[in-house]
């Protein structure tokens, strides 16, 4: 867990509802062990930002085209419509 990097999503977040669930979520388990990279399974970042597994997939998409995350290797993520 990153105290530091949930601080910065309550400062820093344009982001609202799941998607500002799911960046929070994600900023919570982020640390410096393994170079801040992240290997959680959708349905795991669902239950932890407490929103549906379609809707981490949105919110991952909008925070890989916001600039906020990454995606280290190709990733399917179901875009919520």
């Amino acid at each position: 867990m990153s105290a530091e990097h949930v601080a910065w999503v309550f400062r820093h977040s344009p982001y609202t509802g799941a998607t500002f669930a799911v960046h929070l979520a994600l900023a919570d388990s982020a640390n410096d062990q393994h170079g801040h990279e992240l290997w959680m399974a959708a349905a795991t970042v669902a239950t932890k930002a407490r929103c549906s597994v379609r809707a981490v997939g949105g919110a991952l998409a909008e925070l890989v085209d916001g600039g906020f995350l990454t995606a280290l290797t190709p990733v399917a993520v179901a875009r919520a419509t």
